[in-house]
Protein backbone atom coordinates (compact mmCIF):
# COMPACT_ATOMS: atom_id res chain seq x y z
CA UNK A 1 0.00 0.00 0.00
CA UNK A 2 2.72 2.47 0.99
CA UNK A 3 4.79 1.72 -2.10
CA UNK A 4 1.78 2.25 -4.37
CA UNK A 5 1.15 5.66 -2.79
CA UNK A 6 4.79 6.65 -3.28
CA UNK A 7 4.72 5.49 -6.90
CA UNK A 8 1.47 7.36 -7.52
CA UNK A 9 2.97 10.53 -6.05
CA UNK A 10 6.12 10.16 -8.18
CA UNK A 11 3.97 9.67 -11.30
CA UNK A 12 1.97 12.78 -10.37
CA UNK A 13 5.12 14.90 -9.95
CA UNK A 14 6.50 13.62 -13.25
CA UNK A 15 3.18 14.46 -14.93
CA UNK A 16 3.17 17.99 -13.51
CA UNK A 17 6.74 18.66 -14.63
CA UNK A 18 6.08 17.13 -18.03
CA UNK A 19 2.94 19.25 -18.51
CA UNK A 20 4.89 22.42 -17.74
CA UNK A 21 7.70 21.35 -20.11
CA UNK A 22 5.27 20.53 -22.92
CA UNK A 23 3.42 23.82 -22.52
CA UNK A 24 6.73 25.68 -22.45
CA UNK A 25 7.89 24.01 -25.66
CA UNK A 26 4.67 24.97 -27.45
CA UNK A 27 4.05 28.55 -26.27
CA UNK A 28 7.39 29.62 -24.81
CA UNK A 29 8.65 30.36 -21.33
CA UNK A 30 6.98 33.77 -20.76
CA UNK A 31 3.49 32.46 -21.55
CA UNK A 32 4.09 29.32 -19.50
CA UNK A 33 5.06 31.45 -16.52
CA UNK A 34 1.97 33.59 -17.12
CA UNK A 35 -0.27 30.52 -17.08
CA UNK A 36 1.33 29.35 -13.84
CA UNK A 37 0.95 32.82 -12.29
CA UNK A 38 -2.72 32.94 -13.28
CA UNK A 39 -3.20 29.57 -11.59
CA UNK A 40 -1.59 30.84 -8.39
CA UNK A 41 -3.70 33.99 -8.55
CA UNK A 42 -6.89 31.94 -8.90
CA UNK A 43 -5.83 29.81 -5.95
CA UNK A 44 -5.27 32.85 -3.77
CA UNK A 45 -8.63 34.32 -4.82
CA UNK A 46 -10.44 31.08 -4.01
CA UNK A 47 -8.80 30.72 -0.60
CA UNK A 48 -9.12 34.36 0.48
CA UNK A 49 -12.00 34.64 2.93
CA UNK A 50 -13.02 31.00 2.46
CA UNK A 51 -13.48 30.35 6.20
CA UNK A 52 -15.70 33.40 6.72
CA UNK A 53 -17.76 32.60 3.63
CA UNK A 54 -18.23 29.04 4.85
CA UNK A 55 -19.43 30.22 8.25
CA UNK A 56 -21.84 32.72 6.70
CA UNK A 57 -23.26 30.19 4.24
CA UNK A 58 -23.61 27.57 6.96
CA UNK A 59 -25.37 30.05 9.27
CA UNK A 60 -27.80 31.02 6.49
CA UNK A 61 -28.56 27.37 5.75
CA UNK A 62 -29.03 26.67 9.46
CA UNK A 63 -31.43 29.60 9.84
CA UNK A 64 -33.49 28.25 6.92
CA UNK A 65 -33.65 24.88 8.68
CA UNK A 66 -31.46 23.10 6.14
CA UNK A 67 -28.63 20.71 6.88
CA UNK A 68 -25.26 22.42 6.72
CA UNK A 69 -23.25 19.38 5.65
CA UNK A 70 -23.68 20.05 1.94
CA UNK A 71 -22.70 23.72 2.38
CA UNK A 72 -19.57 22.90 4.37
CA UNK A 73 -18.54 20.10 2.01
CA UNK A 74 -19.00 22.31 -1.04
CA UNK A 75 -16.93 25.05 0.54
CA UNK A 76 -14.23 22.56 1.49
CA UNK A 77 -14.08 21.41 -2.12
CA UNK A 78 -13.65 25.02 -3.28
CA UNK A 79 -10.79 25.29 -0.76
CA UNK A 80 -9.27 22.11 -2.18
CA UNK A 81 -9.53 23.62 -5.67
CA UNK A 82 -7.74 26.72 -4.39
CA UNK A 83 -4.93 24.60 -2.99
CA UNK A 84 -4.69 22.68 -6.28
CA UNK A 85 -4.39 25.97 -8.15
CA UNK A 86 -1.49 26.94 -5.88
CA UNK A 87 0.42 23.79 -6.84
CA UNK A 88 2.50 24.58 -9.93
CA UNK A 89 1.50 22.43 -12.87
CA UNK A 90 -1.29 21.88 -15.31
CA UNK A 91 -2.64 18.57 -13.98
CA UNK A 92 -3.53 20.10 -10.63
CA UNK A 93 -5.02 23.16 -12.38
CA UNK A 94 -7.18 20.90 -14.55
CA UNK A 95 -8.38 19.00 -11.48
CA UNK A 96 -9.17 22.31 -9.74
CA UNK A 97 -11.15 23.51 -12.75
CA UNK A 98 -13.22 20.32 -12.69
CA UNK A 99 -13.89 20.66 -8.96
CA UNK A 100 -15.02 24.28 -9.36
CA UNK A 101 -17.81 23.34 -11.79
CA UNK A 102 -21.03 23.59 -9.74
CA UNK A 103 -22.64 20.30 -10.88
CA UNK A 104 -19.44 18.36 -10.25
CA UNK A 105 -18.90 20.05 -6.88
CA UNK A 106 -22.51 19.42 -5.81
CA UNK A 107 -22.24 15.74 -6.68
CA UNK A 108 -18.88 15.38 -4.92
CA UNK A 109 -20.20 17.23 -1.85
CA UNK A 110 -23.27 14.97 -1.74
CA UNK A 111 -21.12 11.86 -1.85
CA UNK A 112 -18.81 13.27 0.81
CA UNK A 113 -21.71 14.10 3.14
CA UNK A 114 -23.17 10.64 2.54
CA UNK A 115 -19.90 8.95 3.48
CA UNK A 116 -19.59 11.05 6.62
CA UNK A 117 -23.16 10.13 7.64
CA UNK A 118 -22.48 6.44 7.11
CA UNK A 119 -19.27 6.67 9.14
CA UNK A 120 -21.00 8.62 11.91
CA UNK A 121 -23.80 6.05 12.05
CA UNK A 122 -21.21 3.31 12.57
CA UNK A 123 -19.65 5.28 15.43
CA UNK A 124 -22.97 5.93 17.20
CA UNK A 125 -23.55 3.66 20.19
CA UNK A 126 -26.25 1.03 19.88
CA UNK A 127 -29.61 2.10 21.17
CA UNK A 128 -30.16 5.49 19.60
CA UNK A 129 -28.79 8.91 20.30
CA UNK A 130 -25.13 9.58 20.87
CA UNK A 131 -25.74 11.32 24.21
CA UNK A 132 -28.67 11.50 26.56
CA UNK A 133 -32.15 10.57 25.49
CA UNK A 134 -32.04 12.55 22.29
CA UNK A 135 -34.42 15.19 23.59
CA UNK A 136 -33.94 18.94 23.45
CA UNK A 137 -35.00 21.07 26.39
CA UNK A 138 -35.35 24.80 25.77
CA UNK A 139 -34.81 26.84 28.92
CA UNK A 140 -34.16 30.45 29.90
CA UNK A 141 -32.19 31.44 32.98
CA UNK A 142 -32.49 34.62 35.03
CA UNK A 143 -30.06 35.44 37.80
CA UNK A 144 -31.81 36.13 41.08
CA UNK A 145 -30.20 37.82 44.08
CA UNK A 146 -29.02 35.35 46.66
CA UNK A 147 -30.85 35.59 50.01
CA UNK A 148 -27.59 34.96 51.84
CA UNK A 149 -25.73 37.90 50.31
CA UNK A 150 -25.22 41.03 52.38
CA UNK A 151 -26.96 43.58 50.14
CA UNK A 152 -28.56 41.23 47.62
CA UNK A 153 -26.67 42.52 44.58
CA UNK A 154 -26.02 39.95 41.86
CA UNK A 155 -22.51 38.67 41.54
CA UNK A 156 -21.58 39.07 45.23
CA UNK A 157 -20.17 35.92 46.78
CA UNK A 158 -22.36 34.33 49.46
CA UNK A 159 -21.50 34.80 53.09
CA UNK A 160 -19.32 32.15 54.58
CA UNK A 161 -20.87 29.45 56.70
CA UNK A 162 -20.51 29.66 60.48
Amino acid sequence: MCLSIVLLFVAYVIGEVASIAILGSHVGTPYTLLVLAIGVGLGVMLLAGRALATLQNAAEAWSRGEEIGQVVASSALVGLAGILFLVPGLLSDAAALVIILPPVRARMAGKLVGRVKVHAARLRPRGGAARGGGEYIDADAVEQPSPSSSDGSPGDPPRSLP
